[in-house]
């Protein structure tokens, strides 16, 4: 169950997204589906525990700074990160 809720967060996929996959998906087994039932409540719990106590995973702060990066203006050093383009000459570097 680790490796599912490590997954999805790595994907950066919020619960409803998930959930939204899951119920395109035509399970192979019933214990597929449960499986997938499971892992879908265990990840939406996960994500509230996170919020309710005001933490955040490394993935979660990974996310966090490639939508701060992609909010920066347009040529700046991170934005240009963000697009693997390097540039030694940004002066705010």
């Amino acid at each position: 169950m680790m490796s599912f809720v490590r997954r999805a967060r790595k994907k950066g996929w919020s619960t409803h997204y998930l959930e939204e996959r899951i119920a395109l998906h035509s399970s192979a087994t019933e214990a597929e589906r449960l499986f997938l039932e499971l892992g879908s409540s265990v990840y939406r719990r996960y994500l509230e525990l996170l919020r309710r106590e005001g933490k955040e995973d490394f993935d979660g702060l990974m996310w966090r700074a490639v939508a701060a990066v992609r909010g920066g203006p347009p040529g700046s050093c991170a934005t240009r990160a963000v697009s693997e383009v390097t540039s030694r000459d940004c002066a705010t570097c």
